[in-house]
């Protein structure tokens, strides 16, 4: 969509005398466009307005970041509002406060124009404000899913009143909800909600452009994927600048107090970074809290050295509200340069004004969150999108490992960067989600006051929602959440929250369907090393890298969080890094391709093209091109180029053969030969594909779910399976090493 700039002090441009859309919009709305001095609708905003003024369908708008989406939303749905004969209502759904705030600043002019009230509700919000929404509610109210769920547990026997005049539930940043368990918290709400309404209220999602839209709608409205009309504005075909820079790590120290921030390599990237963004307005992604405090350290500390002003502001969601506001009025205001060095706080559309470049250190978490990443930038006319990664490997090691030689790191932001350019994102995830399930369960109870088991099944899992197999799952559940207290059952059928449950209800943070993963600490002969988030299946027998060093695991305590641990000879821990999520097949196929392929890309600086040839010349001196295994007499190394999924499933799968695998991200390591390792395949391949629920009672720490400890045994080791484990994958893995 094409906009001109405001002009002052001058008659209000004619709109395009072509555009049906604009004579469909409220004169309130009109004339706040005319105020903006637009001459024109773009394309998403004139194809929104006629299938949301008309609300028999759900519509989903997909636009890079600055598309128009907003406005395509709200000019008909601000409309519709005004134009209604009595109070009526939209829900705006977001994942985050800022983005609330933000879009409040720029909605309640608009809603000024046209007559409708604009409200925001979220825990920074005064009481005052709630309260006149409380007395009216009515506009559109800018909202989480945590505060939806407050309303009803909290607001039960009013939320019809507060909540039932719907006309739109809107859902902002659609993308930044699939598949996750806030995801599947917000289908529910919004199932809810068309409940308390007595209606199919039509919903109406923003978001960044998706890889399969179809799986996107089946999202929004699922079960009615079909009847959902798609609309997708396009870049307008703005340059792109990519850089790929190398970087040489070297060997790490065994100091357990050591910082890797102090290596040569974070300081040769922040001198690189201080070099080319001062002076200009950026976002530097750093993909961890960690990573985001250190690298912002070094910049301010090149500052001082320097003599200059810092420029160099961190932002991540462990800061204080006044702080993160504060850095981004500033990036915002213009008004001196700022360089914000974030995690995944500013991927949203918070709108901090326009950046020169983006900035991301260590490979992108998925190639979906690099383009919305980069999609930040070069937001003004005929502005490029500038987007520099920045990539480390070690060097130097005594006796590297396979995945160290194979320069990993910079492979896979190469094969990413390649996927990108070729147009491919991430489908999204799938999963059962049964720690929400526990969550919806005792908030509808709370919300009712108590519900009867066959409602209860009805709502969450008979419309698409939660995929349970059969309402006997549903009971054992029950049962399980029974004899922990959270619920009980009265004379009459009744469900209703046991005295644990209520408990659990009560408490602030119960709203939430999600949590940081648990830390679990380290033990090395009774001496506690540090603490680890571990989202990935750990055995005894089994490795992990801490604290520059590698060590055994000797037992994991998923209830007291603890891992036990002794030193391991032999080999180095890799610098390798996704941002936590986990890695598709296609990436991991797209690296072998990268591996295979003769021509240097041209976005690599001249380190990471050499990186890249030391990777591709130990590719083919391994033979990897022909087979997946190599080793020696004393380890093997297994390549299958799949997805973090398929590698869980396989690690999992050679440790009930008795075969203790190692998962380092694009290989598995085994203390054995290739013919140890083949003939196990063979046996696993003798006995028969497992059940993936089977498989998963061998992984100890399954706790990955807020309130996956409230499950049953039985239903846990289903979800754990349903979002880790691709068991078919797997077993094609198993066959395909046999036979080399």
């Amino acid at each position: 969509m094409t906009t001109n700039s405001p002009t002052s002090n001058s008659s209000a441009p004619t709109p395009d005398v072509h555009s049906t859309a604009f004579e469909l919009l409220h004169q309130g709305v009109q004339r706040w466009i005319w105020k903006q001095g637009w001459h024109t609708l773009r394309p998403i905003q004139e194809q929104a307005v006629r299938p949301i003024l008309e609300g028999t369908h759900d519509v989903m708008l997909a636009a890079p970041t600055a598309g128009g989406k907003t406005e395509a939303a709200f000019l008909p749905i601000v409309s519709c509002l005004a134009s209604a004969n009595e109070p009526r209502l939209c829900v705006c759904i977001s994942p985050l406060k800022a983005l609330i705030n933000d879009q409040y600043d720029r909605l309640r002019e608009l809603g000024v124009a046209a007559g409708v009230p604009v409200h925001r509700w979220h825990g920074d919000v005064r009481q005052q404000p709630k309260d006149a929404f409380i007395q009216e509610p009515q506009g559109l109210l800018l909202i989480t899913p945590e505060s939806i769920e407050a309303f009803l547990v909290r607001r039960g026997s009013q939320a019809a009143r507060l909540l039932g005049r719907l006309n739109y539930i809107v859902v902002d940043e659609l993308h930044a909800f699939v598949g996750s368990d806030r995801g599947k918290q917000l289908q529910s709400l919004m199932h809810r909600l068309d409940l308390l309404n007595r209606n199919r209220t039509p919903r109406v999602a923003l978001s960044a452009t998706f890889g399969d839209m179809q799986l996107a709608a089946e999202f929004l409205r699922p079960g009615h994927s079909s009847a959902t009309i798609r609309i997708e504005g396009q870049d307008g075909g703005q340059e792109l600048r990519l850089m790929l820079r190398g970087y040489r790590v070297p060997p790490p120290t065994t100091d357990l107090n050591h910082d890797e921030t102090s290596s040569g390599s974070a300081h040769d990237i922040a001198r690189h970074l201080f070099k080319v963004l001062r002076g200009q307005d950026n976002l530097v992604f750093a993909n961890s809290r960690q990573r985001v405090e250190s690298f912002a350290d070094i910049l301010r500390r090149l500052s001082e050295q320097a003599a200059v002003p810092n420029e160099f502001l961190p932002h991540h969601g462990n800061l204080a509200k006044a702080l993160r506001e504060d850095a981004e009025k500033q990036l915002k205001s213009q008004a001196r340069p700022v360089t914000l060095v974030a995690t995944t706080t500013l991927e949203m559309g918070i709108d901090v004004g326009s950046v020169q470049s983006i900035a991301q250190v260590g490979c992108p978490p998925s190639v979906s969150a690099m383009r919305q990443r980069l999609g930040r930038s070069g937001r003004q006319d005929n502005a490029p999108a500038i987007l520099r990664i920045y990539t480390t490997e070690h060097d130097g090691l005594q006796r590297p490992a396979p995945h160290d030689l194979l320069r990993a790191q910079t492979t896979q932001a190469i094969a990413m960067v390649q996927l990108m350019l070729d147009g491919w994102l991430e489908p999204p995830q799938t999963g059962l989600h049964l720690s929400t399930l526990v969550q919806q369960l005792l908030s509808l109870v709370a919300q009712h006051g108590g519900v009867r088991a066959a409602e209860a099944w009805s709502v969450l899992c008979g419309k698409h929602l939660f995929m349970l197999n059969s309402p006997a799952q549903f009971a054992t559940l029950l049962r399980g959440l029974g004899a922990k207290d959270l619920i009980s059952q009265t004379s009459d059928g009744l469900l209703v929250l046991g005295i644990r449950g209520e408990e659990l209800v009560d408490h602030y943070d119960f709203y939430a369907a999600f949590f940081s993963p648990a830390e679990f600490q380290i033990l090395f002969e009774g001496t506690i090393l540090g603490a680890l988030p571990l989202t990935w299946a750990t055995y005894p027998g089994g490795h992990l890298i801490f604290a520059g060093q590698r060590w055994e695991v000797l037992a994991v305590d998923d209830q007291a969080k603890t891992i036990q641990v002794k030193r391991s000879p032999g080999g180095q821990p890799p610098c390798f890094d996704g941002g936590g999520l986990l890695v598709h097949d296609e990436v991991r196929r797209q690296m072998r391709r990268v591996y295979c392929q003769e021509a240097l890309p041209g976005f690599a600086n001249a380190e990471a093209q050499a990186l890249l040839k030391e990777g591709r010349r130990y590719f083919h001196a391994s033979g990897l091109e022909r087979r997946t295994l190599i080793g020696d007499s004393n380890t093997c190394h297994l390549f299958p180029w799949v997805g973090d999924r398929t590698m869980n499933t396989l690690c999992a799968l050679f440790n009930t053969a008795g075969l203790a695998a190692m998962n380092e991200g694009i290989g598995l390591r085994f203390a054995a030969t290739t013919a140890n390792v083949k003939r196990a395949a063979q046996e696993l391949l003798a006995i028969g594909p497992p059940q993936a629920e089977s498989l998963a009672t061998t992984v100890q720490n399954k706790h990955i779910g807020k309130y996956d400890h409230l499950l049953p045994e039985e239903l846990l080791n289903a979800n754990y399976a349903s979002t880790h484990f691709d068991v078919d994958s797997a077993i094609a893995v198993l066959e395909n090493c046999i036979q080399e």
